[in-house]
């Protein structure tokens, strides 16, 4: 029976994304996927047209697992509390339990990863990318309006402020991750953001 493939092009989707957290896409050329798939061309033409279309079938599939794992972070919150509050902050908590256990966040984010070298994508990939950040700006900033309903924060500050202060803690710990190579980096300052939350809120 002819196999269907999927499993050569979910390896190269791997092998590819590993390369991109490491070097960047820029850098991650076709040879250097095929070498750590051990794979050849013929194979890697037959599931992709070009490395444009690489980039756009691996922030696709991204996009599915980053929804599935908000999706998840938000159903397990408010499985814990009903309190709004709680719910934000344990969702950071997940955050960090993921990163601290060698979870996929600890790897890194392509969504961050893509960011930096935008003008190298077409407009697709561009707005796929785009696409994530707002995904989480909405969810996160939905919990934090509903918080700041039930709770007065010690200092003005807007739920959308809250939000984009969440997604820099963590993308920038990200950066710092890739200069010095700790992960943990990445949980200490979501760690920093949560404590201040909690500050804001006179959270217990």
């Amino acid at each position: 029976m002819p196999k269907d493939g999927t499993a050569t092009k979910e390896l190269i989707l791997d092998c590819t994304q590993e390369l991109v957290y490491e070097r960047g896409f820029s850098a991650t050329t076709l040879d250097l996927v095929l070498e750590k798939a051990k794979l050849t061309k013929g194979a890697f033409f037959h599931h992709f047209k070009s490395k444009d279309d690489l980039a756009t079938s691996l922030i696709e599939r991204y996009l599915i697992g980053e929804a599935m794992l908000l999706n998840s972070l938000v159903e397990r919150a408010e499985q814990v509390t009903r309190d709004p509050l709680q719910q934000v902050l344990a969702m950071i908590g997940f955050l960090i339990d993921d990163i601290d256990t060698g979870g996929p966040l600890s790897k890194g984010c392509l969504f961050a990863s893509y960011a930096f070298e935008l003008a190298e994508f077409d407009e697709n990939v561009r707005a796929l990318s785009k696409r994530g950040f707002t995904k989480w700006r909405e969810v996160i900033g939905d919990k934090f309006e509903k918080a700041m309903e039930k709770y007065q924060p010690k200092i003005p500050v807007s739920a959308m402020d809250l939000t984009e202060n969440m997604l820099a803690s963590f993308e920038g710990g990200i950066v710092i991750f890739r200069m010095e190579g700790s992960p943990h980096i990445i949980s200490h300052s979501m760690i920093a953001f949560r404590n201040y939350v909690s500050l804001l809120f006179d959270a217990d």
